[in-house]
């Protein structure tokens, strides 16, 4: 951080400035379920203001943005570096969660292990796991009219596929939000494995295997529900969040770390930060010596840091942002990563413009570019990087303007559409990811398939997994 840029206060320090701008408004259920439904789209209304009179012939829509993270597909690939991060501590926090004792989940009937994935399987999350071990983590109809979360696997880079689990008596997202990364505690989505054997499954609740998926138990953490979980392969680091439903959470996000080897769980300990009302869509990024969080609220985004062992506090995601917080942050998967993070500067007709930001630790921040990279204003954004140089950003969401996928190859100073990219999906692109090496991954719109490129991100092929 330079030394005439602003220091960041106390979270309540900056939303109490926010909030005295705010002017009261009259209570009731219709109101607040409004208020919740923008937060839960908060791409739409934040670029909006970025769009001007654009945003009369542009068709927005809203979703998540889901960086990747070094070492597992969907935010955690194979780990290559440690995180150093604080410990969970016993100081007061939040009342943990009581997950019952059991150390199995049931699974699905018709689901067993070792079958083949069902035909409408449709893929949410991907890890990688390291030694060929890939894990896709969707839902898929387990009868009578129902969707369970299945968890399929692959021992051989994804050329085959088979159920490693289905777990029965949980939920799956809302096929009517899309992107909402807030859940209830019931739903089971996203998938993280540190190691072939050593995994989490999570979305609101949250379990763990270590079994390689044979075995989970549910997995101990404070709030009301996991709204992020990522891993380096040593450390496990999970943000929860209270009062959490379909798209936002009220109150205190909590921050904290356990042990892949001899984990505990993160019930009772960790940095918090009292967030306010109605926050949502937090993207949890790790590299550069400690994790940050972007979160956004209803009186803006914030970049959250550990000040602490008991609390977060608001970080500088560079002059650019202005202080808003980043669109969305990333880790960048070489052996010694540091951040990536992309903020709204400019918009035009059906499309947004970005500036580039790097971070070697987290705490200080500098603009690549503030004018190469421009998408489609689909309604949200999502970044990986393989590592400093070679970056891919998507956008997706409406199934009319669809999206954008495009890449760099010398930091974000440039972007171009690669020549061998992958058809547009209907809805865009939803997720990317960076498992490591030349690797990129992509998702697009709900079905049994994604993309992958191993030549960062010039030539792609499609992977089904049902």
């Amino acid at each position: 951080m330079s030394d005439d840029e602003p220091r960041p206060g106390s979270v309540e320090e900056l939303f109490a400035r926010e909030r005295a701008l705010v002017t009261d408004l009259s209570a009731g259920e219709e109101r607040w379920q409004r208020i919740v439904q923008t937060a839960r789209w908060r791409r739409r209304s934040h670029r909006q203001r970025y769009a001007g009179a654009a945003a009369a012939v542009a068709l927005l829509a809203a979703g998540v943005a889901w960086a990747s993270t070094h070492g597992t597909a969907t935010p955690p690939r194979p780990a290559a570096t440690t995180v150093v991060t604080p410990g969970p501590t016993q100081a007061t926090g939040p009342a943990p969660s009581t997950p019952a004792p059991s150390p199995t989940a049931t699974a699905a009937p018709g689901l067993a292990r070792g079958a083949a994935v069902p035909k409408d399987f449709t893929v949410l999350s991907l890890s990688n796991a390291g030694h060929g071990h890939v894990y896709a983590m969707g839902d898929a109809s387990c009868g009578h009219g129902v969707r369970c979360p299945v968890l399929a696997g692959s021992a051989d880079e994804g050329r085959t596929w088979a159920v490693v689990h289905a777990f029965d008596g949980r939920t799956v997202p809302d096929p009517d939000v899309v992107g909402a990364t807030v859940q209830p505690a019931s739903v089971l989505s996203q998938v993280r494995f540190a190691t072939p054997l050593i995994g989490w499954v999570f979305g609101g609740g949250a379990m763990q295997t270590r079994d390689g998926g044979r075995t989970w138990a549910p997995y101990p953490h404070s709030g009301d529900a996991v709204v992020a979980l990522e891993t380096d392969g040593q450390q496990v680091v999970v943000v929860t969040g209270q009062r959490c439903g379909t798209g936002s959470c009220s109150g205190q996000l909590t921050l904290a770390t356990d042990s892949v080897a001899q984990p505990h769980g993160v019930a009772g300990g960790g940095a918090s930060a009292d967030v306010g009302r109605g926050w949502n869509e937090p993207v949890l990024a790790l590299g550069g010596g400690q994790p940050v969080v972007s979160v956004w609220t209803p009186v803006g985004g914030v970049l959250l840091q550990v000040q602490d062992t008991e609390s977060l506090s608001p970080g500088s995601q560079g002059p650019v942002c202005r202080g808003g917080g980043a669109e969305v942050v990333t880790t960048d998967a070489s052996a010694h990563p540091g951040l990536v993070g992309l903020c709204t500067t400019q918009g035009a007709a059906g499309s947004l413009g970005y500036a580039v930001n790097t971070s070697p630790d987290g705490l200080t921040w500098s603009v690549v570019d503030a004018q190469s990279l421009t998408l489609v204003n689909g309604g949200h954004i999502a970044l990986a990087a393989a590592d400093r140089s070679n970056l891919l950003a998507v956008s997706g969401g409406n199934p009319s303007i669809h999206g954008s996928l495009k890449v760099s190859h010398d930091g974000g100073h440039t972007w171009v559409v690669p020549a061998g990219a992958p058809p547009m999906p209907a809805m865009g692109w939803r997720w990317v990811g960076a498992p490591g090496g030349a690797t990129f991954y992509a998702i697009g719109g709900p079905g049994p398939a994604y993309w992958v490129s191993h030549d960062h991100g010039d030539q792609w092929q499609k992977v089904t997994i049902g």
